[in-house]
């Protein structure tokens, strides 16, 4: 160890997120002196350690490479982070653990970058219970990186940066901002350091933009260390241009984080006017006669969109003579895999503008070709290829901007959430579009209807569309083990995604040996497809107009599904009906339910009830593409009707406007559990607080004071589903920072108020 470190204390500055903060160094390894590791050892799958150049260095040969690091005696109370300044080429992340003077271990895992290229990853160690009293070593760092490669350590240091004011994202809840409309911002704001601090935030605004709801000043009052803050506004703006907001975060210290947000207001863009149906990869053939004959094939099959061709205008024809409409496939043009995949969860290097103007001839080529309704851009990117994809889009949009912009993201993975939010945020498309495959030969798989869930929630927030693509197949190819559906569980996948408001349907997989086009079963998979694909044809134009409010499981509700509850709009389905109900309304405020049966196997002929009586019922038949009444009776429940629907199939029913006599409380239930900020805020005395829960259960609603102390419960009892708000009057409180905590069943969510007087 040289003079910077043991029980050396060094002060350096640095430019963070959250603005200029100072650094404490309680510890540090350097590696400046040639030679020396400073007590830091090979432990497993490493060898040839070397320091040289202030760098220490050791090549991985295997799985798992540990380094282990020597004792020391520092107390951390004091020192919450530690920073190491590396290169670990193919590694994913990291686990770094550290023994306590009783012996006990703590550890604590984050994310590595795995290119070649160094970073400081300041890790908080202090958010880990086990952080405390005396730390006596850094018990061992492990990481994944790839065999044959060298890690390479610039230094490892323990630190204190206090408080640090972070704003961790700002963005407009919405991809394509229009001017008139109410346009949804949320803000996150963090205090990233390791000391509570007291914070302040201000927003400024052109004065173009009219606030509708939210302020432009807040006082945060305390923030803890690692807790975060999120701020809510929706603004309009009346005229279309680019403009800038400016958030501004102070803490008492006088430490600043600036964020500046281009917001673009536009008046054209892309929207769908047509059910987005189509199947994954394109007509195909070697011979020109072959290549007409495929074509022919899948225009016969019912589908009216080739979801890409080559950017040629020969493909482009081919694709017209057919009366069909495609989007052109530029993802090769930019070298996607090495541009805007990242499939190895590395940063790829950033898209340049030589590189984009690749695209100018595409879209000079086509802008004009109304056979052209979109640009295919990529399959599947992780995260870190999002922001060289926002630049695709946006130079995309500036010149074409109504046509769409196509990416399909994966279906699942560690924080699911965050890499859907992260593509909205950053990529802004104007359709969500993922893939999620379930038959297997020996087993359906899991989680089909939380992906489901999950997509339809996050094109929900940021109103827009969303295509699922679908299992068309059966295939040993590359160890799937898919079974090839049947008609009736082709129908199931067509059915469950039109109830859950999916606006897009994409059959996988189309062409090639191992396609519906080379399968030993593509007669009984076309004419299945086919079939469908000339019901959702009928069916389509409906749905695409319909805004989804609501979707149940009437039984057997599966992971991520939320079960009926008995005020929605379809108050009971008959027990020996396990369905799917969907809710839907116009724009004429009229309500839609869509019945869908998850029993692939057998018809069924359920019972439904409806939570208010009707003056008539249709349901819409895809077959021959008409509305036709439905028998119903109207009792003091409410209306009853028989639905018969086919194995996997589904109907959609009309079911008409509430009328003023008739009302209840059939509000269109939340899909999630959440907890909004009290209103007003700073207070004196009475302030409101609303939340949602999305299921029956026992909610308690407390609020403590800053030294954790429970001071008052404003609820304590079971609840239905549904929105509901409450008052606190603390006309008899003193003035401070209050936390009040969201129980409901096993879920918790927190937040702050301030009662000034």
């Amino acid at each position: 160890m040289n003079h910077k470190s043991l029980w050396t204390v060094a002060v350096l500055f640095f430019l963070s997120i959250g603005g200029l903060a100072a650094e404490e160094i309680g510890i540090s390894w350097e590696f400046n002196q040639d030679g020396n590791a400073e007590g830091w050892k090979l432990q497993h799958s490493l060898t040839d350690l070397q320091v040289a150049d202030g760098m220490l260095r050791a090549t991985v040969t295997g799985d798992f490479a540990q380094l282990v690091g020597p004792n020391f005696d520092l107390d951390v109370s004091n020192y919450g982070f530690i920073q190491i300044r590396m290169k670990a080429f193919g590694a994913e992340s990291a686990v770094l653990q550290w023994i306590s003077e009783s012996g006990l271990w703590g550890a604590i895992k984050f994310e590595v970058l795995g290119d070649s290229s160094f970073h400081v990853y300041e890790i908080p160690a202090y958010q880990k219970l086990g952080w405390k009293g005396r730390i006596t070593g850094i018990g061992r760092i492990t990481m994944n990186a790839n065999a044959g490669s060298q890690i390479e350590i610039d230094y490892i240091r323990i630190t204190k940066v206090g408080t640090r004011p972070e704003v961790t994202s700002f963005a407009s809840v919405r991809t394509i901002l229009k001017p008139g409309q109410q346009i949804p911002f949320m803000a996150v704001l963090k205090n990233s350091g390791d000391k509570d601090g007291t914070m302040r935030a201000s927003l400024a605004l052109p004065p173009e933009f009219e606030i509708i709801n939210g302020d432009t000043e807040f006082d945060l009052g305390l923030l803890p260390r690692g807790e975060s803050d999120t701020l809510r506004w929706i603004l309009v703006c009346n005229k279309i241009g680019d403009y800038q907001l400016k958030l501004q975060m102070t803490s008492a210290d006088s430490d600043t984080a600036l964020f500046d947000l281009s917001v673009p207001i536009v008046d054209r863009f892309w929207h769908q006017d047509d059910f987005f149906l189509s199947a994954w990869s394109p007509p195909s053939a070697w011979t020109r006669s072959l290549v007409e004959s495929s074509f022919d094939y899948y225009h016969k099959a019912n589908f009216d969109l080739t979801l890409w061709v080559r950017p040629t205008q020969e493909a482009v024809d081919l694709v017209a003579r057919y009366g069909m409409k495609c989007l052109v496939n530029v993802g090769p043009l930019l070298h996607e895999n090495e541009y805007l995949r990242a499939p190895h969860n590395t940063i790829p290097p950033p898209i340049t503008a030589a590189r984009l103007s690749l695209l100018d001839d595409v879209i000079a080529k086509f802008k004009n070709d109304s056979t052209v309704v979109g640009y295919f851009i990529t399959d599947e990117p992780k995260i870190p290829a999002y922001p060289n994809l926002g630049k695709v889009v946006a130079y995309l949009r500036k010149r074409d901007p109504e046509r769409l912009c196509y990416i399909n993201l994966y279906p699942s993975g560690d924080d699911y959430d965050n890499y859907v939010q992260q593509f909205l945020e950053i990529v802004k498309p104007e359709i969500l579009s993922y893939d999620r495959y379930i038959f297997f030969k020996d087993h359906d798989g899991g989680s089909y209807f939380s992906n489901l869930s999950t997509i339809r929630k996050w094109a929900l927030r940021y109103d827009i569309p969303f295509c699922n693509i679908v299992q068309a197949i059966g295939t040993d190819f590359s160890n799937l083990n898919w079974r090839t559906p049947s008609e009736a569980e082709h129908r199931w996948l067509t059915y469950s995604s039109l109830a859950y408001g999916a606006k897009g349907l994409v059959w996988f997989h189309w062409d090639a040996d191992w396609g519906v086009t080379g399968s030993p079963d593509r007669d009984q998979i076309y004419a299945s497809l086919k079939k469908l694909n000339a019901e959702i044809k009928q069916i389509g134009p409906i749905m695409v107009k319909l805004k989804t409010v609501g979707v149940y499981h009437s039984s057997h509700v599966p992971y991520g599904g939320v079960p009926l509850p008995a005020n929605a709009p379809v108050k009971s389905v008959s027990a020996n009906a396990n369905l799917v109900v969907g809710l839907f309304k116009d724009d004429a405020d009229q309500d839609y339910v869509m019945l869908m049966n998850k029993n692939y196997h057998d018809s069924v002929t359920a019972t439904v009830t409806l939570n208010r009586s009707v003056q008539n019922l249709k349901y819409f038949n895809a077959d021959s593409g008409s509305w036709q009444n439905v028998d119903f009776e109207n009792t003091n429940e409410g209306a009853v009707f028989e639905s018969t629907l086919r194995a996997g199939g589904g109907k959609l029913y009309a079911i008409g406007k509430e009328t003023a006599v008739e009302k209840h409380d059939t509000i269109i239930l939340p899909q999630e559990f959440y907890l909004e900020q009290n209103y007003p805020n700073p207070f004196n005395p009475r302030t409101t607080i609303e939340y949602e829960i999305s299921q029956n259960t026992a909610v308690k609603l407390s609020v403590h004071d800053v030294l954790g102390r429970e001071v008052a419960v404003l609820l304590n009892k079971r609840q239905d589903a549904g929105v509901y708000k409450i008052f606190w009057d603390a006309a008899h409180f003193p003035s401070g920072i209050y936390i009040y905590t969201l129980y409901a069943g096993d879920q918790v969510k927190r937040r702050k108020m301030l009662l000034l007087r």
